[in-house]
């Protein structure tokens, strides 16, 4: 990621304000409220290890484990694999923040369906 915005930085004008690096970037990023969770999940995709089963260290359907076996000390637990959840409930009040963007998002309540008569693409 450092590489890519280094990368994006040369190829751009002088006067660009893209930050230093990916860091920087994330911290610029953090108040808008666009984040995400990580939530481990089985090998097999068959669970996640959420809520009640966040504390599970065995896969409760096939019994694989949760984390790859520790080689080194002192090294933190890792997950087989991981989940990135992006709730959408700041992207969808961002949405509709914008009179513009308000105008497509309540499209369908705002026009009447009229029937055989295809009035949007969507409704052939």
């Amino acid at each position: 990621m450092i590489a890519s915005s280094n990368m994006q930085k040369n190829i751009l004008l002088k006067r660009n304000r893209l930050k230093e690096n990916f860091y920087t970037i994330k911290l610029m990023m953090k108040p808008f409220g666009l984040g995400y969770k990580i939530i481990d999940m089985c090998p097999n995709f068959c669970m996640l290890y959420y809520d009640e089963d966040a504390n599970l260290i065995k896969c409760k359907t096939y019994g694989r484990a949760r984390y790859k076996p520790n080689t080194s000390r002192g090294r933190a637990l890792v997950a087989y694999k991981r989940l990135r959840y992006f709730p959408p409930t700041f992207r969808l009040q961002r949405l509709f923040i914008s009179i513009k963007t308000i105008e497509h998002m309540t499209w369908h309540h705002s026009h009447d369906a009229v029937d055989r008569v295809m009035v949007y693409l969507f409704g052939s």
